[in-house]
């Protein structure tokens, strides 16, 4: 538990895909925030998406990788890869970087 007394889980998502370019990084934001979700995301030199998302419920961030698969309507999302970290950080809110 973190010092709040609060679990929270975080997840490390690379997306791939068509995903640059096409307004993704806006719409993760949006669905973060509707979500509950915290974290940022980023664009990577190869073409990708990286997120990094966290809550206090499982459910919440499964929700987000169900956004994060769909994407907006201009995207072509190939794959998620999705892997659970365990990190001290920690975020309010999310950030497009």
């Amino acid at each position: 538990m973190s010092e709040s007394g609060w679990q929270v889980y975080t997840y490390d998502v690379h997306v791939r895909g068509y995903v640059q370019g096409v307004g993704y990084r806006a719409y993760v934001y949006r669905e973060a925030n509707r979500l509950g979700v915290s974290g940022w995301v980023r664009n990577e030199p190869d073409g990708s998406v990286r997120c990094l998302l966290q809550h206090s419920r499982t459910e919440a961030l499964e929700a987000m990788v169900t956004k994060l698969q769909q994407g907006p309507a201009m995207a072509a999302v190939e794959g998620c890869d999705v892997v659970p970290l365990s990190t001290e950080e920690r975020f309010v809110g999310m950030e497009i970087r």
